[in-house]
């Protein structure tokens, strides 16, 4: 289906997002773009959607980006967009859905649209979520993602799923340009005594556990753990430990402590806080009055609190990134992995 959009205002694309935009086309009109988080990936699509002018699926991962889509395919290219998902079934020539939703429903979706978009594209070689790309009959396939890499190496099918990364813009590429220039600072804290007796005993049951099953059965791993889970109370126990060191980790009261000297630095600037847990989210946004975005956030609220952060580089102003991890768990683990990319070179540790 040929698509007219009525009252397109897209914005002129930027050099990088139009050279995303030209390698996209040449090849075909299949492939990944791979940009980082504030760069304008979603401008791209939109102008690959006016581009194309066929009916276009949207796919993101969860219902909050869904309306997120919608608003934008509205302000930008003057479609009102169909929803499928969150209890709607409204499918038009543009449509918005979710991963969950295009799994359910693509057999009635997949030959109804020219091009597909796969927004936070690295969602899609999960087990449920790949078989949406499968049976969508869309000969035009767009991916966007910040980190394409996943842990359990699925990240290799997409060029099979959607077609092979066609641009790729690093951090640092990034940096001083679209991204404001910014400084990584890492605060180390440690637990209190009894936060720290609690990890560690958690800590021994799960390895205890680990290594009693390894020794009948050499290979078992976590995913084992946790297919137990239903039918091995032992399993269970071992999974809730290792939830409690997680929460442990993610909730020190130490990290508060923290967060309120760096509110106190930075007073009158614009500062968001980024949690492990919903749990956590709420013990700032109550003991600092700030706003909170969760998962069930209602679209209003989320969308007041979200414009407050729309803006992109404004000026010469310089960010601050803190990292802050506790010593001696598993967090420091994850903090060097995260090291390893170019978002957080030139780390440097702060104490407080």
């Amino acid at each position: 289906m040929k698509l007219g959009w009525p009252n397109a205002n897209l914005p002129p694309l930027r050099a990088d997002q139009q050279e995303a935009l030209t390698a996209w086309r040449d090849a075909g009109g299949r492939g990944q773009i791979i940009m980082p988080t504030g760069t304008g990936k979603t401008e791209v699509a939109l102008a690959a959607m006016r581009e194309c002018s066929t009916a276009t699926l949207v796919v993101a991962p969860v219902r909050d980006l869904m309306y997120q889509w919608q608003h934008r395919i509205l302000r930008r290219l003057g479609f009102d967009a169909g929803i499928v998902g969150d209890s709607l079934h409204d499918c038009r020539p543009v449509t918005v859905t979710t991963y969950d939703s295009a799994y359910i429903h693509m057999d009635t979706l997949g030959a109804r649209f020219g091009l597909v978009v796969f927004d936070e594209e690295h969602h899609l070689p999960g087990p449920a979520c790949r078989e949406a790309a499968l049976h969508c009959a869309a000969p035009l396939r767009l991916g966007l993602t910040a980190t394409p890499e996943r842990a359990d190496g699925r990240h290799a099918d997409l060029d099979m799923l959607i077609g092979p990364v066609v641009y790729r813009q690093s951090v640092s590429e990034a940096r001083g340009k679209t991204l404001a220039e910014y400084d990584v600072r890492r605060i180390p804290v440690a637990l209190s005594p009894e936060e720290q007796c609690r990890y560690d005993q958690a800590g021994r049951l799960v390895r205890a556990y680990v290594l009693r099953k390894r020794k009948d059965c050499p290979g078992y791993s976590w995913q084992d753990l946790c297919a137990e889970c239903g039918q091995d109370p032992e399993a269970r126990k071992a999974q809730k430990a290792y939830a409690l060191r997680k929460s442990i980790e993610d909730r020190a009261e130490e990290k508060l402590r923290v967060l309120e000297d760096l509110f106190r630095l930075h007073t009158g600037e614009r500062t968001i806080v980024f949690t492990g847990t919903n749990a956590m989210a709420l013990d700032v946004s109550r003991r600092f009055l700030v706003p909170t975005i969760l998962s069930h956030t209602r679209k209003k609220e989320r969308l007041a609190v979200l414009e407050g952060f729309a803006a992109r580089r404004m000026g010469t102003a310089r960010a601050t990134l803190y990292e802050v991890v506790c010593q001696d768990t598993k967090e420091e683990e994850r903090s060097r992995q995260r090291r390893r990319s170019d978002a957080y070179e030139r780390t440097r540790r702060l104490a407080f």
